[in-house]
């Protein structure tokens, strides 16, 4: 055997270190065995090196202190030839010497199966008496994942291989995460997915605007753009983009469509007049105002708004209700308490109380306005019947000529009741809807929408 002193300097980052930290190899090795260059593996890092007189190996200074493993690739035409192992201990801003042996990765029968001696190759081969393997793939990373409600975790897609696994570079995004997503927060009120009178409209995941079901007036086509909440009722919506602004698109008999400029938090559309919420809790309507549904109240402040039939109905800071518009039905007479949220049907409203419980008022002809017991965390009301969400499983209840009350089964997060049918989102961002399907409106597109 002959001793030599090859080189190698590994530039791993040193940030804030005056002396670099390092380790000087002594290496042993044959020098018959005709090498032509080195490379050098710490942990997951490894740079290839032409023969030179010693190894240096230069490592983060963070290392210092912990016994770390270094191993010696001995190449030949570019193949592993031989390796070695050895252990050392690095001290901060010093160099600390240490000792290695190469051995050879020989074979005799060229094709067979043989072993590199590296846990990072696979199909080692025996070729020109010289064993060697394929690389590993490092470039399948983990999904996206939620690390917590705040945190999305994404993988860098190329990964480095040590000891026989690839790991991937994290990087941590601080948003509102769920199924691995980071969510647009929906200000309270607003709806990603709304339910009109024969369509519906939906924001996807990348703030487009999704619509189906009746065509009529250009219902069913919204407008270009990224949006944050959607709101629909007969033959016409209106959405909020990005920047705060509305479009509104469809039937414009009452001049329904024309928002007005300002940025707002939310928009309900009723059957012909819509109201906005201002970032600053004031309310806005135009539209239709034969019942002074467009006259919303001048003073106090808001949280979310809902507009129905004829009639619009707000959630006041302090949780209680304000309504205003066509008052024949009681729609406009909500009872006291406090709320978390309402939505209002054709004549009559709902809403979940502070502590779960649902609350209806105004017209009951088909028992809209007697809800079931429980506990609920979301309601949504349409003509003549309403649904809600509790415990992730969708219930309705009210009238029943067109399948509304046939609720299909799985975990949902939201709902929202139309005319004569209704939609639920499950938790993986899709929807489900049911009813009437005349116009094709319980038949939403295969996307994932907004949460």
């Amino acid at each position: 055997m002959k001793r030599s002193r090859l080189a190698l300097c590994c530039a791993l980052a040193l940030a804030g270190c005056s002396s670099p930290t390092t380790v000087r190899l002594d290496v042993t090795y044959d020098a018959s065995w005709g090498l032509d260059g080195y490379s050098v593996a710490m942990d997951a890092e490894m740079e290839d090196a032409a023969v030179a007189p010693e190894v240096l190996v230069t490592v983060p200074a963070t290392w210092a202190g912990t016994s770390q493993t270094v191993t010696l690739w001995g190449l030949k035409s570019g193949q592993h030839a031989a390796y070695g192992k050895t252990m050392v201990t690095p001290v901060r801003g010093h160099e600390v010497r240490a000792s290695i042996t190469l051995t050879l990765l020989s074979c005799s029968d060229d094709g067979t199966s043989c072993d590199d001696g590296d846990a990072c190759t696979t199909n080692d081969t025996c070729t020109s008496s010289l064993c060697s393997g394929t690389p590993l793939s490092c470039a399948t990373p983990p999904a996206p994942a939620c690390v917590d409600a705040t945190t999305l975790r994404t993988y860098a897609a190329t990964g480095t291989c040590a000891a026989g696994s690839c790991s991937y570079a994290p990087t941590d995004t601080t948003c509102t995460c769920a199924n691995g997503a980071c969510r647009t927060v929906t200000p309270s009120g607003a709806q990603t997915v709304s339910a009109g009178a024969y369509f519906a409209c939906g924001v996807k995941t990348d703030g487009t605007l999704a619509c189906w079901g009746d065509a009529t007036d250009g219902a069913t086509t919204p407008p270009a753009g990224t949006f944050t909440s959607v709101s629909a009722n007969y033959a016409f919506a209106c959405a909020v983009k990005t920047d705060g602004t509305v479009a509104c698109w469809g039937l414009d008999s009452f001049g329904q469509t024309l928002a007005p400029a300002g940025t707002f938090s939310t928009v309900s559309a009723g059957s012909n007049f819509a109201c906005g919420l201002h970032p600053d809790g004031t309310i806005a309507c135009w539209g239709a105002n034969t019942y002074g549904q467009s006259n919303p109240p001048t003073t106090g402040s808001y949280t979310a708004i809902s507009a129905g039939d004829l009639l619009a109905c707000a959630l006041k800071t302090d949780g209680t209700i304000t309504c205003w518009g066509y008052d024949d039905l009681e729609g406009t007479m909500p009872p006291s308490g406090t709320f978390s949220s309402i939505s209002m049907g054709n004549g009559f409203g709902c809403g979940v109380e502070t502590d779960g419980a649902l609350a209806c008022w105004g017209n009951d002809n088909n028992d809209e306005t007697a809800p079931p017991g429980g506990t609920f965390t979301e309601v949504g009301s349409g003509a003549s019947f309403a649904c809600g969400v509790k415990s992730g499983a969708v219930t309705c209840w009210g009238v029943d000529n067109d399948g509304q009350l046939t609720m299909p089964a799985g975990t949902f997060v939201h709902v929202t009741a139309g005319n004569p049918f209704a939609c639920g989102q499950k938790t993986d961002g899709t929807l489900v809807c049911w009813g009437d399907n005349t116009y094709g409106e319980a038949t939403p597109p295969a996307e994932t929408f907004q949460q």
